[in-house]
């Protein structure tokens, strides 16, 4: 039995074929043409085919088919090769690398699949990816071999992921790492019991280090860039060998053993082009390559979150870094890259499962820019923006409630770590009624350690926060009924904000004991609560403006009931204005002196008075009387207290 490959040139003017089907008709133009002397890169190809597989009657060339080369035109060659032939399978990915590298196409109809000129390869069924890294194997250049299965892993192709590991399994062009090489073969997929080199590289795992497989398995499913995941965890292991082997050594010398070294991780030419473009030190990158996943971290962060628009190419650089950072536990790491995933910022793939896991590792330790951005995602799950009306509405269903909880208990935790956003975002939701019922006095309270710092928040962060949300924040004033409450909560948080979460806990069962109810989900959420901006994305605070007016701290307390001697003091001086007035030309000089006198002191007394019952401050209330005792000023002033005082009954 033999295979034919076709091999043909790119015709001018043609975009190239996107799958089988257009590769076929493109080839059957190139075939109409009329013969001709072949094409030198034609006869390139043919020469360095035979170079490597010379022709002769039991080689790799079906005779049945004109051996080396049939039908020779301008611009296409058929290829004849015998299946019986030992080299049979090394000569088909020779013939497809070398007319790659030459430009031209590959066409192997009986199985269907074509191998374009740009590496792509096509097919009817499942195509096929790691030729030429088989080529290369094959020619003993294992060197060749690492470098096109580290430029198919993002693809995920099942054959070229199982070769790979067992490169690694074998420690060929690499160090040997049985773990890892066997937890790639097993991310192809496939099944071992049908597979035998899957089988043999499974086979080489002692039982000990299963629970390491299982835990790189683990990690390579969940890393978005396999490839960063396999270079960090090559020199975590290399690492790790070289500790254990000082250590044997300063053992029998009697020696101390030496510390752990940072486990080194070449800085490839896109990094060093990137960071020469973008202005970043030439040390960043230097120390990020030595291992050091703080150094790591910055540069995966310098990278995504510069001044420019960004674009895929650094997004995926920066993804690589903060990868490595991520496999050696750095939890902003883990917090920048997860919500990078999450939202797609700066051109970053969209991978919400794995940008979760990420912040869900990052907040486990508290990380507050974790907890501000899961607490962000999970609000916005558990809301929705009316159609009819424009609000945003709580939804009801029991996965939003537990959302709203979390939130809650989120910011909570960020707050107690003493973080100014965190504090303010606590504020704005226990403010809101987001997780528990509202509790404004609390939410004041906590705003007050925005509005005087304590010793343990820096003032500068605090002044920010204040000067980027007034509107917000002047929400949070204390009235005269609330507070002497609010301040001595502020009292009781600034003493100790580690115990933020205790004291809001009891707190909420005093209320539960005296309005024993469940969370009430309002249809529309009141708009204090901006989505909280983060240390490191550029979203802006947003502040819906559809507050509930029944539920606004900004409104005045309502008035007493009981009538005193304000309200017939500032009646008699309205009334008696009027009186001036009627008598003004019976009046003498003096008695008029006297009159305004008497009107203007019981107009201010009742001013005074009547505007404590509004809950005036006092310096309102003292230029109001000033203003009374001036005539007819004073009966507008008396005239306008006395409608409010109305108003509020």
């Amino acid at each position: 039995m033999s295979f034919v490959l076709t091999v043909w040139s790119q015709p001018a003017g043609l975009p190239l074929p996107r799958d089988v089907d257009e590769a076929a008709a493109q080839l059957a133009q190139v075939m109409k043409q009329p013969p001709g002397p072949a094409q030198p890169v034609l006869a390139a190809f043919v020469a360095a085919l035979h170079a490597r597989f010379p022709d002769s009657p039991d080689g790799v060339y079906d005779a049945g088919s004109d051996g080396l080369m049939a039908a020779p035109c301008e611009a296409h060659c058929n290829i004849g090769l015998s299946t019986h032939a030992d080299a049979f399978d090394a000569a088909y990915a020779h013939a497809v690398v070398q007319a790659n590298d030459r430009g031209l196409h590959v066409m192997d109809e009986q199985n269907g699949f074509v191998f374009l000129a740009n590496g792509r390869a096509l097919a009817l069924g499942e195509p096929q990816h790691g030729l030429r890294a088989y080529d290369a194997l094959q020619r003993g250049d294992h060197a060749a071999a690492w470098a096109e299965y580290r430029r198919l892993a993002p693809l995920r192709d099942p054959t070229s992921l199982r070769d790979w590991g067992f490169l690694i399994c074998n420690g060929t062009a690499c160090p040997r790492h049985v773990a890892l090489g066997a937890a790639m073969a097993q991310l192809s997929g496939l099944d071992p019991a049908s597979d035998a080199e899957l089988a043999r590289c499974l086979g080489q795992v002692r039982a000990s280090l299963r629970p390491q497989q299982e835990q790189l398995l683990a990690g390579l499913k969940a890393a978005t860039d396999p490839v960063a995941f396999v270079d960090a965890a090559l020199a975590q292991h290399a690492a790790r060998q070289a500790v254990e082997r000082a250590a044997r050594t300063a053992a029998a010398a009697g020696a101390a053993p030496p510390r752990p070294p940072a486990a080194a991780t070449p800085a490839d030419p896109a990094t060093w082009e990137a960071a020469k473009t973008l202005g970043i030190a030439p040390d960043w990158v230097t120390s990020a390559a030595t291992g050091q996943a703080a150094a790591q971290r910055r540069l995966g962060q310098a990278l995504l979150w510069n001044a420019g628009k960004g674009s895929p190419a650094l997004a995926q650089l920066a993804t690589r870094w903060l990868e490595r950072a991520v496999a050696q536990g750095d939890t902003t790491a883990q917090a920048l890259l997860g919500g990078a995933l999450l939202n797609g910022w700066r051109h970053m793939p969209i991978d919400m499962k794995r940008g979760l896991a990420l912040l869900e590792q990052s907040a486990a330790a508290d990380h507050p820019l974790a907890l501000n951005d899961l607490a962000d995602h999970l609000q916005g799950k558990s809301t929705r923006k009316s159609r009819q009306t424009g609000r945003t509405e709580l939804l009801t269903d029991e996965d939003s409630v537990r959302n709203r909880a979390r939130v809650l208990d989120l910011c909570t935790r960020w707050a107690a770590l003493g973080n100014a956003k965190g504090l303010f975002g606590l504020a704005c939701r226990l403010h809101d009624g987001i997780g528990a019922a509202a509790d404004k006095v609390a939410a004041k309270g906590v705003a007050q350690l925005l509005k005087h710092p304590p010793p343990w928040l820096r003032a500068e962060h605090a002044k920010r926060v204040h000067d980027d949300h007034p509107e917000v924040m002047a929400l949070f004033e204390p009235t005269r009924d609330d507070s002497r409450e609010v301040f001595a909560l502020a009292r009781e948080l600034a003493a100790d904000i580690q115990r933020l979460p205790e004291i809001l806990a009891r707190r909420r069962a005093a209320r539960a004991a005296l309005l024993p109810a469940p969370e009430a989900a309002p249809t529309a959420e009141p708009a204090t609560q901006p989505r909280g901006s983060t240390l490191h994305s550029p979203r802006r605070s947003q502040r819906r403006d559809d507050e509930d007016e029944d539920e606004d701290d900004n409104a005045p307390p309502p008035a007493s009931g009981a009538w005193h001697a304000g309200h017939a003091a500032l009646l008699a001086g309205a009334l008696g204005f009027l009186l001036m007035m009627v008598m003004l030309t019976s009046l003498g000089k003096t008695s008029f002196r006297a009159a305004a006198l008497a009107v203007g002191l019981s107009s201010a007394y009742g001013v005074w008075r009547v505007g404590d019952d509004l809950g005036w401050g006092t310096g309102r209330r003292a230029l109001l009387a000033l203003v009374a005792l001036v005539p007819m000023a004073g009966f507008v002033v008396c005239a306008v207290v006395g409608a409010q005082r109305l108003k509020r009954r």
